[in-house]
């Protein structure tokens, strides 16, 4: 079972109300197409990309190369945007942050409950950008004490600040 992030939600609808671009890439399984719809409404987003409809289940590399066309086809549309700002929750941290790793034009980024207690961030040294990392204080999935772990080794690279939030009760 899961539970929907209305934090989240609304940071979105609001990065949308300021003329942000957003793309949603979600690891799922065509039944829960439906259910995700109703919860993750698609209007939050210009691309809406669902996993169980281009054949792809998680951690496969290929949804890193997803991530890049978003990204690409996010630039098409926006040719005179003045900076590249990407997010991901949870395993979409991960791929958000491989994807800065990769595209220099990327100047900013927010993870949201970035899996540290699970896969490995350590490719983030040196870290091209600061950004900001938000993490719930009740997070059954995503250890606390990872994060904070993560965090403190990002800021200990020069020129890198992290905003590290936590989201109390999430």
């Amino acid at each position: 079972m899961y539970e929907v992030n209305h934090f989240v939600l609304e940071k979105i609808d609001e990065l949308r109300g300021r003329g942000y671009k957003t793309a949603l890439l979600s690891n799922s399984i065509r039944e829960f197409r439906p259910k995700l719809e109703e919860d993750v409404p698609p209007r939050l987003f210009d691309a809406y990309i669902d996993s169980s409809h281009v054949g792809m289940r998680k951690p496969e590399p290929e949804e890193l190369a997803d991530a890049a066309a978003a990204l690409d086809w996010l630039q098409q549309q926006n040719p005179d945007a003045s900076r590249v700002l990407v997010a991901g929750f949870s395993f979409g941290a991960w791929i958000c942050m491989q994807l800065l790793m990769r595209r220099p034009e990327i100047s900013g980024f927010i993870a949201i409950s970035p899996p540290a207690n699970m896969y490995d961030f350590n490719f983030l040294a040196p870290c091209p950008v600061s950004g900001q990392i938000i993490q719930g204080t009740h997070d059954t999935i995503v250890e606390t004490a990872s994060v904070d772990k993560m965090v403190n080794r990002l800021n200990m690279q020069r020129g890198i600040k992290m905003d590290y939030v936590h989201v109390p009760g999430a």
